[in-house]
């Protein structure tokens, strides 16, 4: 994809800044959350992506048969997103400039790298219901960086920035960054990261790498949290 380009479907930039005061704004749940046909469509893809609450797998269905693809019929695509084969995929953005997605990856929307060797991810998951919880998500994060837990009360001085038309709880912090699975820390590394809870799914964005990369590439992060849509029911 031309990263200039906008990934099919996607509009221009909303009109709210990304940022806003402090203070944590009040507003009803109807308030936190996409509409609700947008709602809506993303619970639906949730469950065909195979990102719900969990739950009983389903039996497994061992397949026998096999047929040979004429040349005639249209090709599968290697390594196809879930939403390029079923048309599942119930958003649209803009990849940044000098940025490469990447993919398919389990439980994300979207998957993308940045910097000279690709040492920066970014990318948007969601989970039906509250995710778990502003804190307990919060304190993940902050152990993933070798920081100390915060309290419940330390929610109500961090930062929101816009996103999908509502705040989302914005976490900004520095640390040895140790992913799921690494075995060894990655030392003075950044996390730029929203949270965005409703009653019918927590939209989960992150943004790590080294923290002067972190810095140099914040402008374009943000533009593409300005780029991020919700396809209306229908749209193809």
């Amino acid at each position: 994809m031309n990263p200039t380009q906008q990934h099919p479907g996607a509009s221009g930039d909303p009109a709210d800044p990304p940022f806003s005061n402090r203070a944590r704004p009040r507003k009803s749940a109807s308030a936190r959350r996409p509409g609700v046909a947008g709602a809506a469509t993303i619970t639906l893809a949730l469950a065909g992506l195979g990102l719900t609450a969990c739950g009983d797998p389903p039996e497994r269905v061992l397949i026998e048969e096999t047929r040979v693809i004429s040349a005639r019929e249209p090709q599968p695509k290697v390594n196809a997103y879930d939403g390029e084969r079923f048309g599942l995929h119930p958003m649209s953005w803009t990849v940044p400039q000098g940025w490469r997605q990447v993919g398919p990856a389990t439980m994300r929307f979207v998957d993308m790298r940045f910097g000279p060797d690709g040492e920066g991810e970014a990318f948007v998951s969601a989970l039906t219901g509250d995710g778990g919880g502003l804190l307990a998500n919060v304190n993940r994060w902050r152990a993933e960086m070798d920081l100390e837990p915060i309290q419940e009360a330390d929610l109500q001085n961090m930062e929101t920035m816009n996103f999908l038309g509502g705040p989302a709880l914005k976490v900004d912090i520095e640390g040895d960054y140790r992913p799921v699975g690494a075995t060894r820390a990655l030392e003075n590394y950044r996390m730029i990261g929203l949270i965005q809870p409703s009653s019918e799914l927590t939209f989960f964005v992150k943004m790590t790498g080294p923290a002067d990369l972190v810095e140099q590439e914040r402008e374009r992060f943000e533009q593409f949290l300005r780029s991020v849509r919700v396809r209306s029911t229908g749209q193809s």
